[in-house]
């Protein structure tokens, strides 16, 4: 068995100190948050409380994408989270890549517009199984001690 004994001064210091507002938490935090809906099913026959079952998993939950102390990286994670739902079906064929393409780089104009005039995301989204949805940031400022 080895044994390994490191040594090291205690005044040891990094070559440059680092501020002590790097380690503070920012007054304002950006939230991308997304809100989908399963696409309204026809009437079954099923009893009351299967029906009540159902309908509470049709109405879909708010999930947060992320906290982010930049508007523009919330918008992008926003943004990467429409990308995906257009794209979840799209498969592996010339025409289908060529979408993906074009949906990337109409989703990249629509961010470098919400940077440059410093808007928030938010977008309604439809998806391939006639689900709606939102995706969106919102601001938060933060309460309490920051340290």
């Amino acid at each position: 068995m080895i044994h390994v004994l490191g040594i090291a001064p205690r005044n040891l210091q990094p070559q440059q100190s680092i501020p002590a507002s790097a380690f503070r938490i920012p007054r304002t935090v950006w939230v991308a948050l997304q809100f989908f809906r399963a696409a309204p099913r026809a009437p079954s026959g099923l009893d009351e409380a299967d029906q009540e079952a159902e309908e509470e998993e049709e109405e879909g939950e708010i999930v947060t994408l992320g906290a982010f102390t930049t508007p523009d990286l919330a918008n992008k994670r926003a943004g990467q989270a429409v990308l995906s739902c257009k794209m979840e079906r799209l498969g592996k064929r010339e025409r289908d890549r060529i979408t993906r393409i074009e949906n990337k780089a109409v989703m990249w104009k629509l961010l470098k517009k919400l940077d440059e005039e410093e808007q928030l995301f938010d977008q309604e989204v439809v998806t391939d199984d006639g689900g709606v949805g939102r995706v969106w940031v919102t601001v938060i400022e933060v309460q309490g001690p920051r340290n």
